[in-house]
């Protein structure tokens, strides 16, 4: 198995949402990590963002591909 590493910031629920549809349709695997943690009530999610997606490294242009067919990528934030 393919170890995962970070991919893109998302911004949003609804980025998640959409992205993750995207990527399912084609069969990339991911998986999507939300910052909420109930133990701080959320205090990450304003410095971290509302979450991140994980993808094997392999995946990262096609990922890329995806996000920039997303209205330019808009809710997120894809590292350098």
């Amino acid at each position: 198995m393919d170890e995962y590493v970070d991919i893109c910031v998302l911004e949003s629920n609804a980025a998640a949402t959409i992205l993750t549809s995207l990527l399912e349709t084609k069969n990339i695997p991911h998986r999507v990590v939300n910052h909420r943690d109930s133990a701080f009530s959320g205090a990450y999610k304003d410095s971290l963002g509302w979450g991140h997606l994980e993808a094997p490294e392999a995946y990262r242009d096609e990922i890329r591909a995806v996000l920039e067919s997303m209205s330019g990528g808009a809710d997120t934030e894809t590292p350098e």
